[in-house]
């Protein structure tokens, strides 16, 4: 994760789900607009108004995104927890697993050729989490989108996989 404050939609998301930790204490002057900017515009306004900047000029320590990431809260949780809290994949399995959640029904993912923000990598290791578990999953990444329009670009897909799944049509993964 780089120092680019265009994660601070994320955060502002992060404060609300767990308030009791530190965030608008450590936030300056700019900081505390930001989280109104978030808070006020959609997701294209949201980016224009954070392009380059960086997370160090919203804290009033300059606080890198490493030395946020290790700010405790209440019983010594940190933010570095609670963002790996975040992650899709880990401790994943079917239904008669071992693993602490399981997923019992069939599985969509999907992702547009020109994704800019989360690494291919990312996404690749997550459907490889989800097929090594046993999941059923399918996956497609035909999609001539980027990261804002992906979930537009697919829609038809997801509306059609869901429907299946609600009739009660059985799915066969592309694992």
């Amino acid at each position: 994760m780089t120092g680019e404050a265009a994660g601070s939609e994320p955060c502002v998301g992060l404060h609300a789900a767990y308030p009791e930790m530190p965030f608008t204490e450590l936030m300056n002057e700019r900081g505390e607009q930001a989280i109104k900017d978030v808070q006020s515009h959609c997701l294209f306004g949201t980016l224009a108004v954070f392009l380059g900047a960086r997370v160090e000029n919203f804290s009033t320590d300059k606080l890198t995104l490493d030395q946020l990431y290790a700010v405790k809260g209440p019983g010594g949780v940190t933010w570095g927890d609670i963002v790996d809290r975040q992650k899709l994949g880990v401790d994943i399995g079917t239904p008669a697993s071992a693993a602490k959640y399981k997923i019992g029904f069939p599985v969509f993912q999907y992702r547009g050729w020109l994704e800019e923000i989360i690494p291919h990598e990312t996404e690749d290791a997550t459907r490889q989490a989800y097929c090594a578990a046993g999941i059923n999953t399918t996956w497609k990444n035909t999609y001539p989108t980027e990261q804002l329009t992906t979930d537009w670009g697919a829609a038809g897909d997801v509306t059609n996989f869901l429907g299946d799944r609600f009739q009660g049509k059985p799915v066969q993964g592309n694992c």
